[in-house]
Protein backbone atom coordinates (compact mmCIF):
# COMPACT_ATOMS: atom_id res chain seq x y z
CA UNK A 1 0.00 0.00 0.00
CA UNK A 2 1.30 3.57 -0.64
CA UNK A 3 2.22 5.35 1.95
CA UNK A 4 0.45 8.49 0.86
CA UNK A 5 -2.61 6.21 2.31
CA UNK A 6 -1.44 5.55 5.79
CA UNK A 7 -3.43 6.45 8.67
CA UNK A 8 -1.71 7.95 11.76
CA UNK A 9 -2.59 8.52 15.57
CA UNK A 10 -1.80 7.58 19.13
CA UNK A 11 -3.89 5.75 21.66
CA UNK A 12 -2.71 6.20 25.17
CA UNK A 13 -4.68 4.51 28.01
CA UNK A 14 -4.88 4.67 31.43
CA UNK A 15 -6.11 1.88 34.11
CA UNK A 16 -6.37 0.68 37.76
CA UNK A 17 -6.91 -2.87 39.47
CA UNK A 18 -9.08 -2.31 42.78
CA UNK A 19 -8.30 -5.98 42.97
CA UNK A 20 -6.19 -8.44 41.49
CA UNK A 21 -9.19 -9.89 39.05
CA UNK A 22 -11.04 -6.08 37.99
CA UNK A 23 -9.32 -3.67 35.94
CA UNK A 24 -11.14 -0.39 35.19
CA UNK A 25 -9.52 1.73 32.14
CA UNK A 26 -9.91 4.13 30.18
CA UNK A 27 -8.66 4.79 26.80
CA UNK A 28 -8.33 7.63 24.20
CA UNK A 29 -7.49 7.48 20.71
CA UNK A 30 -6.67 10.58 18.50
CA UNK A 31 -6.17 10.68 14.98
CA UNK A 32 -3.86 12.66 13.33
CA UNK A 33 -4.27 11.40 9.35
CA UNK A 34 -7.30 8.96 8.12
CA UNK A 35 -6.62 7.65 4.85
CA UNK A 36 -3.14 10.02 4.61
CA UNK A 37 -5.21 13.69 5.06
CA UNK A 38 -6.10 15.52 7.99
CA UNK A 39 -8.91 17.73 6.77
CA UNK A 40 -11.36 16.43 4.03
CA UNK A 41 -10.54 13.01 4.71
CA UNK A 42 -14.07 11.99 3.12
CA UNK A 43 -14.22 14.29 0.64
CA UNK A 44 -17.31 15.46 2.29
CA UNK A 45 -15.93 17.91 4.69
CA UNK A 46 -14.79 15.00 7.88
CA UNK A 47 -11.42 15.83 9.35
CA UNK A 48 -9.06 13.40 10.46
CA UNK A 49 -9.87 14.55 14.61
CA UNK A 50 -14.02 13.39 13.94
CA UNK A 51 -12.59 9.78 14.71
CA UNK A 52 -11.16 10.33 17.67
CA UNK A 53 -13.12 8.23 19.88
CA UNK A 54 -12.98 7.72 23.99
CA UNK A 55 -13.27 4.03 25.50
CA UNK A 56 -14.02 3.10 28.92
CA UNK A 57 -13.77 -0.26 30.36
CA UNK A 58 -14.47 -2.62 33.08
CA UNK A 59 -12.60 -5.92 32.45
CA UNK A 60 -13.13 -8.96 35.09
CA UNK A 61 -11.28 -12.38 35.54
CA UNK A 62 -12.47 -15.20 37.74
Amino acid sequence: MDAQYGTRGWTPEVFWRPVQYVRLGLQYTAFNRVNGLSTNTDGAGRNAKDDNTLFFYVWGAY
